[in-house]
């Protein structure tokens, strides 16, 4: 993915997954992954648009930036803690429960964990919305 439409299409189909997986008691934990990639997709996309680059850096090139780390993708994309909206402070903290190791060590996660982590993602006060609109 190279292009900051491209990351953002990957968001979408990481949505259509968590929608359907949210409600399901087997695979709920499917919704909670595609949630938190989503999150760093779009992070992903929002640093190609802010240092206005027109494809996604190699690793050879840019080895920092090439990581699941939503934390991290923040900083490297200028997001501190002061510039989260007061009303996007819960939806942020709910997201970064997420960890990319969890795929590899996945256990349950209830049904409901799963709604809040999609109401934290792409809900109306959620990360995706606010990431989408800067």
């Amino acid at each position: 993915m190279d292009t900051p439409d491209e990351w953002w299409q990957r968001v979408e189909g990481k949505r259509a997954v968590a929608f359907v997986m949210k409600e399901d008691r087997h695979h709920a934990v499917e919704a909670w992954d595609a949630c938190g990639t989503a999150v760093e997709f779009a992070l992903k996309a929002y640093i190609l648009k802010r240092e206005r680059w027109n494809r996604w850096p190699s690793r050879r090139d840019r080895p920092d930036i090439h990581t699941h780390d939503l934390v991290r993708l923040m900083a490297l994309a200028g997001l501190g803690r002061d510039a989260i909206p007061r009303d996007r402070m819960v939806a942020w903290k709910t997201v970064l429960s997420w960890s990319r190791e969890h795929e590899y060590h996945s256990e349950r996660v209830p049904r409901r964990q799963a709604r809040q982590m999609f109401e934290a993602t792409f809900g109306p006060k959620g990360v995706i919305v606010w990431l989408k609109s800067l």
